[in-house]
Order: C-alpha cells, then sequence, then structure tokens
C-alpha cells in the first residue's frame, strides 16, 4: 500500500443548494474536490454563497462540504443525477453566476474562486447495487 488519506467532512448548508440533505436513489454522482490557498478563503466562499443563491433560484440541487477536522482548506461538491443527458442540461457555475449576477460580477467572482483554488480533482462515481451494502 502507497498511501492512506481518511478524511473527515462536514455539510455546509449555507453552500449547498435546493435542500439541506442530498437525493438519494440516483445513479451517477459527479464529485469535484477543490483545495484552496488558505490565504484566500474568504475569496472562495464568497464565491460559494454566490454559487448557492444562483443554484436556489435555478432549482439546482447540489450538495457541498469541507474538512471538518481543522482549516476548511479542502471543499467537495457533489451532484447526482440518473443520466448523463441529465447533468449535461444543468448548467455549471459560471452560467449559473452569469445568469443571477452578469457578465462582469460572475467574472469578478470565478477570478477570485479561480486564484484561491490550489488544485482541483473530478470524478464521477456510478451506483452499483450488485457491490454495495445498503441499509435496511
Amino acid at each position: 500500500m502507497v498511501s492512506i488519506e481518511n478524511t473527515v467532512g462536514a455539510f455546509r448548508p449555507e453552500f449547498s443548494g435546493g435542500s439541506n440533505a442530498p437525493a438519494l436513489g440516483q445513479r451517477y454522482a459527479s464529485v469535484v474536490t477543490t483545495e484552496i490557498d488558505p490565504a484566500q478563503v474568504a475569496a472562495y466562499e464568497l464565491f460559494q454563497r454566490s454559487v448557492k443563491a444562483a443554484e436556489d433560484k435555478a432549482g439546482v440541487r447540489r450538495t457541498r462540504r469541507t474538512t471538518a477536522n481543522g482549516p476548511a482548506f479542502t471543499y467537495t461538491a457533489v451532484f447526482l443525477y440518473d443520466s448523463f443527458a441529465q447533468r449535461a442540461s444543468v448548467p455549471g457555475p459560471p452560467q449559473l453566476l452569469t445568469n443571477e449576477y452578469g457578465v462582469e460580477r460572475a467574472q469578478a467572482l470565478m477570478d477570485g474562486a479561480n486564484r484561491a483554488v490550489l488544485s482541483r480533482t473530478f470524478a464521477v462515481i456510478e451506483l452499483r447495487p450488485d457491490l454495495s451494502r445498503t441499509p435496511n
């Protein structure tokens, strides 16, 4: 074994759009994990709050969390969906921010977030009931 990473997450309702709990039963989950510069927390959290407001208005549901065992420098966003066509039909943060705030303000928010990002990983996870243990 080369390495093991354990993380304890804290749900962040102030950054999560649509609902305070994720929907269950979807086939896929897009998971985006972003590590930010500790000096840029304020700018990144302003971006997150702005995206949440735009998502709420557009009816988009994403769940977000940060690390709970220390300062919040790692942020994870999860979006659940049943098909790739459904995923493709949902606008991402740049379009949502432009729709909500206009081009100039949206660009300023995106620029602030981009300056804060040290790294970002993206994964799509497919539910496999045949390999899963589910609560009864």
